[in-house]
């Protein structure tokens, strides 16, 4: 067998057919849609209508944000000791409040805003009334669950603070008696002794009086904070539910796509119904 009869190529043939094909085809569902215009254009309008109706009917949802320092006392030069962590308040507002999953509403999402110790706090309900009342109850609720721990924070504070000045009343009665009795000492040495006590619990007193000072300060007004809204409450005068125009550009473009697929669905079922 020769080199030139071992191989045999068939050529391709002219793509020409296809896009004859293609073109025919395209004729077909032209034809096709418009034979069925009247239908595709009716059920096109009323899809959107119902979309339209239901955008406006559905009950709005409006929403607040608002962001929250949870509460805390000042200790140590500015060093803060929270009633609740922020962690602990995130997930106590969320877990209480967001009713969303039984009464749809009101919804409420908690997340501490990165590197901060603040908790921003969105509300959605059926008015902006509602969810600045939403946020009211929380704070309430948490400032009464803070009120019990500042209360037994105080007491202990003032609890030290009275040992502290039984301590110092001690110690003003010793020196009171110290130097009543000093005038009466003829040894130089027990004299000194005397001084040098008198110096000593003076020293105590002035220590005694610095540490009540300093737990007068810690239950100052000024050193303990509850929960409270740092900045304004945010509100909106629109809705945020339905996105009206959003429902009825999507029911236009979905009815006219059901339209069109319908229209191809019955004269398929047609054909077929002629075939047989």
């Amino acid at each position: 067998m020769s080199e030139n009869q071992r191989y045999k190529f068939t050529p391709a043939p002219f793509p020409y057919t296809h896009y004859q094909e293609d073109e025919i085809d395209l004729k077909e569902l032209t034809k096709t849609i418009l034979k069925y215009k009247k239908f595709i254009i009716i059920f096109t309008v009323i899809g959107t209508l119902i979309g339209a109706i239901f955008a406006y009917t559905k009950t709005p949802i409006y929403e607040i944000k608002a962001n929250l320092q949870p509460g805390y006392i000042i200790k140590n030069l500015s060093t803060k000791k929270y009633f609740f962590s922020p962690t602990v308040l995130n997930t106590y507002i969320k877990s209480k409040f967001d009713q969303s999953y039984i009464y749809n509403y009101p919804q409420i999402e908690s997340n501490i805003i990165k590197k901060t110790d603040i908790l921003s706090i969105s509300i959605q309900d059926y008015s902006n009334k509602n969810a600045i009342n939403d946020l009211r109850k929380i704070l309430d609720d948490i400032h009464q669950k803070e009120i019990q721990k500042i209360n037994f924070y105080k007491k202990t504070i003032k609890n030290k603070i009275d040992i502290l000045n039984k301590q110092k009343n001690n110690f003003q009665k010793e020196i009171k008696i110290l130097k009543q009795n000093i005038h009466n000492i003829k040894d130089p040495n027990i004299y000194q002794l005397t001084l040098s006590q008198i110096n000593q619990y003076q020293n105590n007193l002035v220590n005694l009086n610095l540490q009540i000072e300093d737990l007068k300060k810690q239950i100052s007004p000024l050193n303990i904070k509850q929960t409270y809204i740092v900045g304004d409450i945010k509100t909106y005068p629109s809705p945020i539910k339905p996105k009206k125009k959003l429902i009825i550009i999507i029911s236009f473009i979905l009815s006219l796509t059901i339209s069109i697929i319908s229209v191809f669905i019955i004269e398929f079922i047609k054909e077929l119904k002629t075939a047989n």
